[in-house]
This record gives C-alpha cells, sequence and structure tokens, in this order.
C-alpha cells in the first residue's frame, strides 16, 4: 500500500466518505431551514434590524438544533481522516526502496549494496504528528460552519426584498456555508495524508543518505496540475528536504536520484536519468490547453517572451500550516 495511485484512492474515499455524511446532514437540516426562513421572511418582509434576529427564539432555537450536528460531522471527519494514516505511513518506506532498487543494475552487479530501514518508533511518531494536526485542524470545524450559516441567514433577512426570492436565496447561501464546512474537510483530508505519506518517505530517505544523490520534484503530466508544478517539476533538491512542498491536495512526489553507479562501486554502463522536467511536454500541447493552464494574462507574456520558466512559481511562507509553492500571481508578473 502507499504508492501514489493508492494514496489517491484512500483519500478519495475518505473524501467521498466525508461527503456522504455531509449531505445526510443537510438532508435532515434542510427542512427546518426552508420553514425557518419562510416565517422570518413573512414576519419582517421588508429586512429586519441585527438586533431583532439576535433576539428571535426561532433562530436560537435552529442554532441549538443544528450544532450538535455540526459538531457530529467534524467528529466523523476528523476519525476519518486518521482511519487511514498508519496504514499510508507503514507503506511508504517500501515504496522508496523499491524505487532506489529499481535504478540499480539487475544481477550480482548491485549485490552489496543494501538500504536502510525506518524503526516502527519513527513511523509511530509520524502517525502521532499527522493525528495531532488533523485534530488542530479539524476542531473548528463546527463553529466556523454555524457562524457562517448564521451569518447568511441573518443578513439575508436584513438585506429584505421580493419575499420568495430572498427565502430562496437565503436558504442557498446558508447550504452554501454548510458545505464551505465539507470543503475544508476535503482539503485537509488530501493535504495531511498525502503530507504524512511524504514524512515517512523522507525518513527513509533519511536513512539512506550516502546512496541518494537528490531528490527531484515530479508533477503529474495532465491538464489539472497548475503551472507552479509543472515549472518546479524536474527540480533537484538535497537529500534532506522534506516534500515536495507542494500547494494544499497538491498531487506532486519526489522521485529519489541515485547516485552515480561509480560512486556506489558497480561496475556497469549506466543509463541515462529519467526526465521529469516537463517543458517539453507543455510545448506539445495544443494552444487551447497552453491557454487555459496559463491563463490569459499569464499566455501572453510567456507568449511575448515577458515571463520564463522560472517565473512561473513562487514560495510562501505559512506559519500555520508549513511553506508551500503556488503559481506566481499575475498582477506580480505584469510589470515585467
Amino acid at each position: 500500500m502507499a504508492r501514489r495511485a493508492e494514496i489517491v484512492e484512500l483519500s478519495d474515499a475518505a473524501v467521498i466518505a466525508i461527503a456522504t455524511a455531509w449531505v445526510g446532514v443537510w438532508d435532515d437540516l434542510a427542512p427546518q431551514y426552508d420553514q425557518l426562513v419562510q416565517d422570518l421572511v413573512a414576519q419582517y418582509p421588508t429586512g429586519a434590524t441585527p438586533a431583532q434576529l439576535d433576539q428571535a427564539e426561532r433562530v436560537t432555537q435552529a442554532m441549538q438544533t443544528t450544532r450538535p450536528r455540526l459538531d457530529e460531522l467534524a467528529e466523523y471527519a476528523d476519525q476519518r481522516i486518521i482511519q487511514d494514516i498508519e496504514t499510508i505511513v507503514a507503506g511508504a518506506p517500501p515504496v522508496v526502496l523499491d524505487g532506489l532498487r529499481s535504478q540499480l543494475p539487475a544481477g550480482q552487479a548491485a549485490a552489496a549494496i543494501r538500504f536502510g530501514g525506518v524503526s516502527d518508533t519513527a513511523l509511530a511518531a509520524i502517525v502521532a504528528r499527522t493525528t495531532s494536526q488533523i485534530h488542530t485542524a479539524t476542531a473548528p470545524l463546527s463553529a466556523d460552519m454555524e457562524a457562517a450559516m448564521k451569518r447568511n441567514l441573518t443578513q439575508g433577512i436584513i438585506d429584505g426584498a421580493n419575499p420568495r426570492t430572498t427565502a430562496r436565496r437565503i436558504v442557498r447561501d446558508t447550504e452554501g456555508a454548510f458545505n464551505g464546512g465539507l470543503a475544508r474537510a476535503s482539503r485537509i483530508t488530501r493535504t495531511e495524508q498525502i503530507d504524512a505519506h511524504r514524512l515517512a518517505h523522507a525518513a527513509t530517505v533519511a536513512e539512506n543518505t550516502d546512496l541518494i544523490a537528490a531528490r527531484v520534484w515530479m508533477a503529474t503530466p495532465d491538464a489539472r496540475t497548475c503551472m507552479s508544478c509543472v515549472a518546479m517539476s524536474g527540480t533537484e533538491f538535497p537529500v534532506d528536504t522534506v516534500g515536495p512542498e507542494d500547494h494544499p491536495q497538491g498531487r506532486c512526489a519526489f522521485i529519489d536520484k541515485l547516485r552515480p553507479w561509480s560512486e556506489l562501486g558497480i561496475d556497469a554502463d549506466e543509463p541515462p536519468d529519467i526526465d521529469t522536467n516537463l517543458t517539453g511536454w507543455f510545448d506539445g500541447l495544443t494552444e487551447d490547453t497552453q491557454r487555459q493552464m496559463l491563463g490569459p494574462g499569464r499566455y501572453e507574456l510567456w507568449q511575448q517572451g515577458s515571463i520564463g520558466w522560472e517565473d512561473l512559481s513562487v514560495r510562501r511562507e505559512n506559519d500555520d500550516w508549513r511553506a508551500a509553492y503556488y503559481e506566481a500571481p499575475l498582477r506580480d508578473l505584469s510589470g515585467r
């Protein structure tokens, strides 16, 4: 387990399970909010003041009914995300070692090469650290959803408008605020599960630094990949780098580049390195696909030669998470 495609499958399954729970809870809450909004719109056809709504017993009751369900969702998301972490972490070392062995010649030429493993204690520490981070990330979900739902609900009533149109819009906006929690839970799932794999991957590399020359960024060559990741693909990093530091929900991976065979005492003709640079791949895409991936503004600058490959990705620090590379904003590129 824990090859890249298998991690994606685990994350997808977790996201689907969490989304199913979200849909079920909204299906339970929706009739209550439909009736509540209709009653409030009828009571305040031209709008209400914040003070009136703060004192509205129906709004208070709705929030009191809603909060336990939101707590239930946040707890479920927390546990469902954590469920696969141990499997993902435990599966990383064999994948790393398989990748390194695949770069060696077959037969006796590489028989003397010995790879180091990661202790169970080290892997358990990664699981514990990731679990703690997931707890921290999911803890505010229910309170934030409740606040957003109440804000959308009351603001719609305060604004006032055509009663029927207002009621539909308020319920839709309230559902949107509710589903904002789902979007956050999905992002936490994909980001934390993949980062847990990366930590275990890096721990395995740390046990084999005498055999590894560099860590190479590899992005997925398809139109879904952001231009930051496309630009970073093929970039080499020091052996002690944890990552790659792509954006939340990123799909990139590191390939660990073995030292030259001659340095490992292997007397054989060595094949060329795998090329993970995507400039050639991107150049071969249709103009429409290039424009779609870059965006119209970046595409024009790129066509004019005003920006190059190295301008498309910027690294940003984030004290609440970690540093990550993102697409360079068009406003930062336009003055070049």
